[in-house]
C-alpha cells in the first residue's frame, strides 16, 4: 500500500536535502544508514568497552546530583537592581512577607477527626505559635467557623476543645 501512495523515487525525486549544512543529494539515507550500521557494528564488536564506558559516564553524571537543589525563590531570576524587585521588597518590608510553613498530620487510623488526633493538632497549633516570626497559625482546632443564630453571627474555633468532644466524628 505504501508503494502505491508514495512510489519509490517519485516523492523526493527533485528534492535537494540539506542537513546540518551538508548537501546530501536526493536521499540522505544513502549516507546516513551506512554510518549508523558502522556505529552499531562498532558497539557490538566492543560491547564490554561500550558497557564500561556507559557505566562510567552514568556514574560521573550522578556524582553531581547531590548538589542539585530546587530553588523555589523566584527572586534568583532578577538582578538586585531590578526596579520591580525593589518595589516588591519595599512592599514586603512595609506589610509582611508571604512565607508559609505546613505541618501535615496523618494519623495511623486514617481519621483526623478523632478526639486524640484533634487534641494533638491543638497542641501542635499551640507550639506553632511559639515559632520565631509566626504571625498566623491555621489548623482544624482554631479555624474560624461562623454560625448564624437569630440575627447574630457567632464566630468561634471549629474545634475549640477536642478533649471535651462527646465522641469521634
Amino acid at each position: 500500500m505504501v508503494s502505491t501512495l508514495f512510489p519509490a523515487g517519485e516523492l523526493f525525486a527533485n528534492t535537494q536535502w540539506h542537513i546540518f549544512g551538508i548537501r546530501w543529494g536526493t536521499n540522505p539515507s544513502r549516507v546516513i544508514m551506512p554510518l549508523v550500521e558502522q556505529f552499531v557494528e562498532l558497539v557490538i564488536r566492543h560491547r564490554w568497552l561500550t558497557l564500561a564506558a556507559s557505566l562510567a559516564i552514568s556514574i560521573a553524571a550522578t556524582l553531581g546530583t547531590e548538589r542539585i537543589v530546587f530553588e523555589g525563590d523566584y527572586e534568583i531570576f532578577f538582578d538586585d537592581e531590578n526596579p520591580i524587585l525593589i518595589a516588591y521588597r519595599d512592599i514586603e518590608d512595609t506589610f509582611t512577607r508571604v512565607d508559609t510553613l505546613i505541618f501535615a498530620v496523618i494519623p495511623k487510623s486514617g481519621n483526623i477527626f478523632e478526639r486524640d488526633v484533634l487534641a494533638a493538632v491543638k497542641e501542635l497549633t499551640a507550639e506553632a505559635w511559639r515559632l520565631p516570626h509566626s504571625r498566623r497559625v491555621n489548623s482544624l482546632t482554631n479555624f474560624q467557623h461562623t454560625v448564624a443564630r437569630d440575627d447574630d453571627l457567632v464566630v468561634g474555633d471549629l474545634y475549640p476543645d477536642p478533649a471535651a468532644m462527646s465522641s469521634n466524628l
